[in-house]
């Protein structure tokens, strides 16, 4: 998270170490591959969420498919960045592409864990949308 100093510049908060990402409770998040969460590396997996917050109300759950870049530093020192790469069929590139030296700059490629979702159903992601 960003915060602005009494000078004028930003700082950031690091990210949670990735302990917290490998043992995150499998009833909120599914990691496909577990043992892939290392700096430097990306892995994905299925967040469960509710399509809705009010109270005494059952929303149906959803499966959203999410990719992520671990920062080479660790915990990433900037915090996590999301992205959006598009269209259908793009999440599996996105975290390096939106990730990469062109989007972050070289000075922060390895300071940001980088997260992509699967937008709008069309990928791995349940319920499916695709037609």
């Amino acid at each position: 998270r960003p915060t602005r100093t009494k000078q004028g510049n930003v700082s950031f908060e690091p990210a949670m170490p990735l302990d917290f990402f490998k043992n995150v409770d499998p009833e909120l998040f599914e990691w496909v591959n577990p043992n892939e969460i290392a700096p430097g590396v990306a892995t994905c997996g299925f967040l469960n969420a509710r399509l809705g917050a009010l109270p005494d109300v059952n929303y149906p759950m959803v499966k959203v498919y999410v990719c992520v870049k671990f920062a080479a530093i660790q915990p990433a020192p900037k915090g996590n960045i999301a992205v959006h790469c598009g269209g259908p069929g793009s999440l599996s590139g996105c975290v390096y592409i939106m990730g990469g030296e062109e989007n972050l700059g070289p000075e922060n490629v390895d300071q940001y864990n980088v997260i992509g979702f699967d937008q709008r159903g069309m990928g791995r992601s349940e319920p499916t949308f695709v037609v």
